[in-house]
């Protein structure tokens, strides 16, 4: 299912909500755009189904079941207009000129021909080329470079996606996918095989992505690679493609046949148990290589591997990605983009370690690839990523078991979040406690804005009564210690505010020479930011940029913080907040938190844009620490006995 953009779900909800027509010239005025840009956005909305339809009075939307569809779908960023228009290439290669794309987006063609060049970008990035040629523009390069990028394409409209193959049925718009999956995994079993788990998706897009170039007459004219020892991948790449033309008028090369094999390497597996010596070996050595490097990245921030099975999971994963051609790999991101949000700091390692084992196993990861490996590297540190809990002292009468059971019943929903005390009420005037939170069934003892009166019941009132309470516990004791976190690595000295336009390597230098005036790096720092820029981009969501270091050789930690008015272009993005860490080796475990608190307080749209605001260093810490809105100030308690 389609997913809207804000802009495009409030321009769809405006022509909706009229009786009357809408005109492009309204709509422009109330969402402050130009009418073409409503053009535009109107076209990229009936994209796959026509939800808005042009008259000569205005827009309307006859069809609510439609609107309501797409409405209720979560919304997202839009796809990028490069991809948009990389799709119209790729589909109609060789056929569309710039004129023919910019009608069909209701863009200029000067803003076309400027896209292009992000387009070129990253058709390049797959070893191809884009070329022009008598006003039209086409791809040009082998097979197996073309699958990829097509693989790459279908990635980005699951995105848009509700289902997990949507993206597949958007841009193979003459196939149908479902039967697609159902055939391959038919197949697969016959031949005494299954799918490695995690895998279907990206094996059946590469297959889809193959078959739908075989039936536009497009085949891979060579045997791939040497497959001799691959009898059961031959096997059932030989059947895929004999059903496959049986349906259709298609005639597979032993190009095509050998090329569906190699996308099955690492992906499929014999659902019977083996005995293989030579493959026993091979997975110890890839073993060995996975703990050396995961033993020595952890090692430089004070982490231990918290499970020999998840290492040997994890050893299981690479050995996989290994034996996988570069066109096969993982090319969904949506894992990746869920890490980079919620467990930023895993992505950082992850991002380390994915470089290591390309360097130690000749293997290209794909951020797809990425994106499992943290998954991974968060089951190696799980004992490290709890956080701290909220204390909750219960003081409620005893009679009749009342106390005992409302206990029971916080235990069972707040035990992941919250320590639990009790006391004996009985002749109780006054609760002097170091608790966050004090739950009672005395309204004598309710005196506090962190205590909530509760009936004997334990109702569903009560219930949401205590549920709110115990979250707003959780965010002030996590503001609180954000607060006494970051504030030491922060100074006035370190904080720039400028509207002098500037590009993301002159910017990285000018932190990292403001940062070696405060005494806190060396020379040699601002050459490991770029190093680390190098291996992947530090700018996140689009929003904010986090540059470091790849080694912690910092004096001393301190944070940078760079407020660019008039915006920087960060591989791609334009950015208007921008903070440098420099880590000592002395806190390499404490970067693990101040690393997600800033990512994680900056990921949010309206925070970030707040914070580029920001006119001086304290107003930056209050917003980074308690958000765009305002979280009630944490009761104090003093602690005469510690009940905890």
């Amino acid at each position: 299912m389609q997913r809207l953009t804000r802009r495009q779900a409030t321009l769809l909800q405006h022509i909706a909500a009229s009786d009357y027509p809408v005109t492009g010239k309204s709509l422009a005025a109330t969402l402050d755009c130009s009418v073409r840009t409503i053009q535009s956005e109107v076209a990229r909305i009936n994209i796959n189904e026509k939800v808005i339809q042009s008259t000569n009075r205005g827009y309307i939307a006859p069809s609510r079941d439609a609107v309501s569809k797409l409405l209720d779908a979560p919304n997202e960023e839009s796809a990028s207009t490069e991809w948009l228009i990389l799709k119209l290439i790729s589909k109609n290669d060789g056929t569309l000129g710039v004129d023919d794309i910019a009608e069909k987006l209701y863009m200029s063609s000067s803003s076309v021909e400027r896209e292009i060049k992000n387009v070129r970008r990253i058709v390049e990035a797959h070893s191809l080329k884009l070329v022009r040629k008598q006003g039209s523009l086409s791809i040009e390069g082998n097979e197996h470079d073309k699958r990829s990028l097509i693989g790459s394409l279908v990635s980005q409209e699951a995105v848009n996606s509700m289902s997990r193959y949507g993206g597949l049925s958007e841009y193979f718009d003459d196939m149908d996918i479902s039967r697609v999956r159902t055939c391959t995994l038919s197949v697969i079993e016959n031949q005494g095989h299954q799918i490695k788990q995690g895998y279907a998706q990206n094996l059946i897009t590469s297959i889809a992505v193959a078959l739908y170039r075989m039936r536009h007459g497009l085949h891979v004219p060579d045997p791939a690679c040497e497959l001799s020892d691959r009898e059961a991948e031959r096997s059932i790449a030989s059947e895929l493609c004999s059903m496959y033309a049986r349906h259709h008028d298609v005639a597979p090369t032993q190009g095509d046949i050998d090329y569906l094999a190699t996308l099955l390497i690492g992906q499929v597996e014999s659902r019977k148990p083996h005995d293989d010596a030579p493959s026993q070996g091979k997975s110890l050595q890839v073993l060995e290589g996975v703990r050396s490097i995961v033993e020595d990245v952890f090692g430089s921030y004070q982490l231990e591997i918290d499970s020999e099975q998840a290492l040997r999971n994890f050893s299981v994963h690479v050995q996989a990605l290994i034996e996988r051609r570069e066109e096969a790999q993982i090319k969904d991101t949506d894992a990746l983009e869920n890490i980079k949000l919620n467990c930023p700091f895993i992505y950082e390692l992850s991002v380390l370690i994915a470089w290591r084992i390309s360097e130690m196993f000749g293997v290209i990861v794909s951020d797809g690839e990425v994106g499992f490996i943290c998954i991974h590297v968060g089951m190696l540190l799980l004992s490290t990523l709890e956080n701290d809990k909220v204390r909750i002292l219960l003081a409620c009468d005893h009679y009749q078991g009342i106390s005992q059971r409302i206990r029971e019943a916080l235990d069972r929903r707040y035990q992941d979040v919250a320590l639990l005390a009790e006391i004996d009420i009985e002749g109780l005037r006054s609760i002097d406690s170091e608790a966050d939170v004090i739950i009672t069934t005395r309204k004598s003892l309710c005196k506090s804005s962190g205590s909530v009166l509760i009936s004997p019941f334990f109702t569903a009132d009560d219930q949401v009564r205590v549920e709110r309470i115990i979250d707003a516990a959780v965010q002030n004791r996590k503001n609180s210690r954000q607060r006494a976190l970051l504030e030491p690595f922060f100074t006035d000295g370190l904080f720039l505010s400028t509207d002098e336009p500037m590009e993301r390597d002159n910017l990285i230098r000018k932190m990292g020479t403001l940062l070696q005036q405060e005494g806190v790096v060396d020379d040699e720092f601002i050459d490991l930011v770029l190093k680390r820029e190098e291996l992947s981009s530090t700018c996140m969501f689009d929003l904010f940029a986090i540059p470091h270091s790849v080694e912690m050789n910092a004096k001393r930690t301190m944070v940078c913080v760079a407020l660019c008015h008039k915006g920087v272009a960060w591989n791609g993005p334009t950015i208007k907040l921008a903070l440098m860490i420099a880590v000592c080796h002395d806190d390499r475990r404490r970067f693990l938190e101040v690393f997600d608190t800033i990512v994680k307080a900056c990921s949010d749209r309206e925070r970030s844009d707040r914070l580029s605001k920001s006119t001086s260093l304290q107003e930056f810490l209050d917003i980074l620490v308690n958000g765009p809105t305002s979280v009630e100030q944490p009761f104090s308690w003093t602690a005469p006995n510690n009940i905890f």
